[in-house]
C-alpha cells in the first residue's frame, strides 16, 4: 500500500500514515494523521492501493466478485471533518463497482464499518483500487486521527481474493536521519538517504557523511548539508544569527572526499545577509563558493572571507544572519542551481566550526578613536591611536582585498610612508585585542 509519507515529508518532513502498536489484531495497525503549515499547505493521512492516493499508481491487479468490504477503526474526526473509505472495482480500466463511506465523529474505541459494494453489471473485475484517509482533502483538520486495521473483502457465496496486507502487518522501514540544528537534502531524495551519520569520524563518535544519492524529484544525484535557507534566500533562526557587532571570519574544519572523478570538488557555499528591522527584507551582502579537492584521509580546511568584503561591512553593514553549506560536488559560482555531482561521491564533514570577530562600523567609532591625516594623502600618512586599548596590527588593504602593508605592534602615533601606493581608496584595518574595525582613506599622487 501507498501512504502519501513520500509527498508530506517533502513539504513539511512529516509523516501522515505511522505504524502503531495501538492495533484491533495482531502487533500493528496503521494511524493516519494531518501533517503540514500555512505555507507548505495541509495534507490529511492516505491509505491507498492504486492511484486514489498520492501516488499515481496502476490500480491492483484483481480477479474476484467481493460482496463488501469491512475494516476496524478506531477514530476521533474533528467537528465539521470527515474521512472516509473509497473502494473501486474495474474491469479493464472501466469502474463497475464501488464502496464509499464518510467516516465522522467519535468512535471510542475500535468498531467494525462495513460497506456493501454497488455494482453497474455482473462482470468480474481485474483491478482494484482503494483510498482509507482521516479527512477531507479540500480542508484537512490538523485534529482528526484516525486508526484501521484487519481490512477485510466479504463473499456470500463463494471465496475470493483478499486485500494484499490488509493485517497491516508487514511495513518497510524508510527512516531519515536528521542533523541537529542542519538542514539537508534527505527529504528531495527519500526514501533514499544521501545524509547520514558515520561512525567514521576525524573526533568524537561521528561525522556526517554526504552521498550523492539519485532524487526523481530533481532528475539528477544531489545530496547536501546547510544551515539556513540556500533556496528562498530568507533570513531565518536556522541561520547563525549574528550577535551586535559580531561577523563571521572564516568557517573550518576536517574533511575527506572520494570522487571517480579526480578532478572533481566538493563546495563550501557560504552566505551573508542582512535582516532590516522595519522592512523586514532580507537583502544579500555577500555569497561565494570555495572547493575542497579530493582528499582520501581527514583533511583540514579554513575558507575566509576576503578582507576587502570585511572591510566592506565596517563601512556600510554588517550582515545579521549567514549560511553555510556543504556540498559533494562543484557548485559554480553565484549559480546553486546548476550543481554539478558526479553520482556516488562522498563528502565526509568533522568538526566544522564558523569563525567570528568583534567589527565596529567605521564612521560611527573610527572617527573617535582613530585620527587619519592628511586624508587625501600623498607621501605619508599619521595615524593617531586615541583608544586606550593598544592595536596589536594595522594592515592596508587595496580595494582588491591585497594587503598592501602590515605594521605590528604599533605605537600610539604612526607615520607611514605611502609613496610607493598607488592612488585610489584604501581601508586601514586594525586589530586589538577585542575587535577589529576598518576605515576608509585615499591615496592621492
Amino acid at each position: 500500500m501507498s501512504t502519501g509519507n513520500f509527498l508530506t515529508y517533502l513539504n513539511s518532513q512529516d509523516f501522515v500514515v505511522i505504524r502503531t502498536d495501538q492495533s484491533h489484531g495482531g502487533n500493528f495497525a496503521a494511524k493516519l494523521v494531518t501533517a503540514g503549515d500555512d505555507t507548505e499547505g495541509f495534507y490529511p493521512g492516505a491509505l491507498a492501493l492504486g492511484p486514489l492516493g498520492y501516488a499515481d499508481d496502476a490500480p491492483i491487479a484483481f480477479n474476484s466478485r467481493p460482496d463488501s468490504i469491512a475494516i476496524w477503526t478506531n477514530y476521533n474526526i474533528s467537528a465539521g471533518d470527515f474521512g472516509g473509505l473509497l473502494l473501486e472495482l474495474n474491469l479493464n480500466g472501466t469502474t463497475i463497482g464501488s464502496a464509499y463511506s464518510e467516516i465522522s465523529g467519535t468512535s471510542g474505541g475500535y468498531i467494525r464499518l462495513a460497506i456493501a459494494i454497488d455494482y453497474l453489471n455482473l462482470s468480474v473485475p481485474n483491478e482494484l483500487s482503494l483510498l482509507i484517509t482521516n479527512s477531507n482533502f479540500q480542508v484537512p483538520s490538523l485534529e482528526s486521527v484516525l486508526y484501521v486495521d484487519d481490512i477485510e473483502l466479504i463473499y456470500i457465496n463463494e471465496p475470493g481474493e483478499q486485500i494484499p496486507n490488509g493485517d497491516l502487518e508487514f511495513w518497510e522501514e524508510n527512516s531519515v536521519p536528521s542533523l541537529t540544528g542542519w538542514q539537508n537534502s534527505n527529504f528531495l531524495t527519500y526514501p533514499e538517504v544521501g545524509v547520514s551519520p558515520d561512525e567514521n569520524a576525524y573526533e568524537g563518535n561521528y561525522s556526517a557523511r554526504i552521498e550523492n544519492v539519485y532524487s526523481v524529484l530533481a532528475e539528477d544525484y544531489i545530496s547536501y548539508i546547510y544551515l539556513g535557507d540556500i533556496y528562498n534566500e530568507n533570513c531565518d533562526d536556522n541561520s547563525l544569527v549574528m550577535d551586535n557587532d559580531q561577523v563571521p571570519t572564516s568557517v573550518s574544519g576536517y574533511y575527506k572526499y572520494e570522487c571517480e572523478n579526480p578532478e572533481d570538488s566538493a563546495s563550501v557555499y557560504v552566505f551573508a545577509r542582512y535582516l532590516a528591522p522595519k522592512a523586514f527584507d532580507c537583502d544579500s551582502l555577500f555569497e561565494w563558493v570555495y572547493y575542497l579537492p579530493v582528499a582520501s584521509d581527514w583533511t583540514a580546511f579554513t575558507v575566509n572571507i576576503p578582507e576587502l568584503v570585511l572591510a566592506e561591512w565596517a563601512l556600510n553593514q554588517i550582515p545579521s544572519h549567514f549560511t553555510v553549506a556543504f556540498v559533494p560536488g562543484e557548485v559554480p559560482q553565484l549559480n546553486e542551481d546548476n550543481i554539478e555531482s558526479t553520482p556516488g561521491a562522498v563528502l565526509w564533514l568533522d568538526a566544522a566550526s564558523v569563525q567570528t570577530e568583534t567589527i565596529i562600523k567605521t564612521d560611527e567609532v573610527s572617527r573617535k578613536e582613530l585620527d587619519i591625516y592628511p586624508n587625501p594623502a600623498d607621501q605619508f600618512l599619521s595615524i593617531q591611536n586615541n583608544n586606550a586599548k593598544q592595536i596589536d596590527l594595522m594592515e592596508i588593504i587595496d580595494l582588491t582585498g591585497k594587503i598592501a602593508m602590515t605594521i605590528s605592534n604599533p605605537q600610539n602615533q604612526v607615520t607611514i610612508d605611502t609613496s610607493s601606493l598607488r592612488s585610489g581608496y584604501y581601508f586601514l584595518k586594525t586589530q586589538t585585542q577585542d575587535k577589529t574595525s576598518h576605515t576608509r582613506f585615499i591615496i592621492s599622487h
